[in-house]
């Protein structure tokens, strides 16, 4: 249950001064439902630099949540065998998104991971705000981690 627990801290973390009793116990609940959900989920802030992941994450990099919090997700490629164009293209994907305040749809090709499986990622990266309403970071999505997966025949848009 530590695992629970500490991602549910670093969302309490996240939040302002001024968050009452119901909505920070609401946010806590949410943070355990999303560190238990069968999905890639993580935050980085403006400057890339990791905040927030579930445990999935952690497990597929093979990292511990003090490896991943605060480092850049380029750093990664140093630490796991994801390649670098890859990360890179996913700092460039979530620099538009906090930028534009759009969401952002990306599709990568098969990666060969360090723990020998092979996934192909569909991400979608969107906003998030802080307690003032200004873009805090950027937070993505991989709903599902495919392994030996056909690819498809047209683009996801």
């Amino acid at each position: 249950m530590k695992k629970n627990n500490d991602f549910c801290e670093t969302i309490s973390q996240m939040l302002g001064p001024d968050v009452s009793d119901d909505d920070l116990l609401y946010l806590v609940k949410l943070g355990a439902t999303i560190n238990q959900f069968p999905v890639n989920f993580y935050f980085v802030d403006c400057e890339n630099k990791c905040q927030l992941a579930n445990q999935r994450v952690l497990d597929m990099l093979g990292l511990s949540r003090e490896e991943f919090v605060g480092t850049r997700i380029d750093a990664f490629a140093e630490k796991t065998n994801y390649p670098k164009k890859n990360l890179l293209q996913y700092m460039e994907e979530e620099t538009r998104v906090m930028e534009t305040g759009r969401v952002f749809v990306d599709y990568h090709e098969p990666v060969l991971m360090g723990n020998g499986e092979t996934y192909c990622f569909r991400t979608t990266h969107a906003s998030y705000y802080n307690y003032k309403g200004d873009i805090a970071g950027a937070m993505s999505v991989c709903p599902v981690s495919y392994t030996h997966l056909t690819l498809p025949t047209t683009p996801y848009v």
